[in-house]
């Protein structure tokens, strides 16, 4: 894959290529015309809020994880 940088007015970019299952597809480009935003700027927006969203709840589980080995490691009280 060849990585091509787009410079803007706003900014750099990196393109990225995502295959969607079709329904899936026509459901976010029906939601992509109702939100009035342009398909580039509602995929940007989508894209970066699932990407929050899923690194939050890896950090928890991540988090999870952390406390419970803590936990299993201290020394059981007698």
């Amino acid at each position: 894959m060849e990585e091509k940088i787009i410079k803007t007015k706003r900014g750099q970019y990196g393109r990225v290529n995502v295959t969607l299952p079709l329904p899936v597809k026509s459901s976010l480009m029906d939601f992509q015309k109702k939100s009035g935003y342009k398909k580039a700027e509602f995929l940007r927006l989508a894209l970066m809020t699932g990407y929050l969203s899923l690194s939050k709840s890896i950090e928890s589980k991540d988090q999870n994880i952390i406390t419970e080995i803590t936990l299993s490691q201290q020394p059981a009280r007698t």
